[in-house]
């Protein structure tokens, strides 16, 4: 799958999300490629309030196919679905939720928030923080994922004495990029 098509099916979900008034953002590996930090992504993983998971349901049934549940004993996540949109394919969640150690670390969208938007294709992407899915890839142990947001801060994020920092806890600034394919 070429990544143009999966940025052109992000667009359509995005128009449908936004014409529906769904809060949504986009996590993970799509949400790092739109931000340079990694050159590829596999898939969409779309995270939604817990009030709005029905809609963006609806709006993905009607874009493609729902795929049956299936349990992974690392996630508690409370609501959850994949479907696949022309061939791509795509993770919704509310309340994203991890267990580490035996402890349940909760990433709600209502208080993870989306702080960053990307142009695609046309399209307002709401994305995720990045210190919010290094922490996610911590707890995931993903150390690839973390290894590579470090870099990707390390480039880019001045400390006060001039060096570059990894800056764990910084928020991006307002990443106002666009993708065209």
């Amino acid at each position: 799958m070429q990544i143009q098509d999966k940025l052109s099916v992000l667009a359509r979900i995005a128009r449908a999300f936004s014409e529906r008034g769904i809060s949504w953002a986009l996590g993970a590996s799509a949400m790092l490629y739109l931000r340079g930090v990694t050159p590829d992504f596999h898939d969409l993983d779309l995270l939604t309030t817990q009030s709005d998971f029905p809609a963006a349901q609806e709006v993905l049934a009607g874009l493609g196919t729902l795929l049956p549940p299936r349990k992974n004993a690392l996630y508690r996540t409370e609501h959850f679905l994949e479907c696949v949109v022309d061939g791509v394919e795509i993770d919704l969640m509310a309340n994203f939720t991890i267990l580490h150690s035996g402890a349940e670390h909760r990433f709600p969208l209502e208080e993870c928030g989306a702080p960053d938007f990307a142009n695609v294709l046309g399209e307002a992407v709401p994305l995720q923080s990045l210190s919010l899915w290094r922490e996610c890839y911590r707890l995931m142990g993903r150390a690839e994922k973390v290894r590579a947001i470090d870099r990707w801060l390390d480039r880019r994020t001045p400390a006060a004495d001039g060096n570059t920092a990894r800056a764990k806890a910084a928020q991006p600034n307002n990443y106002k990029g666009e993708i065209k394919a």
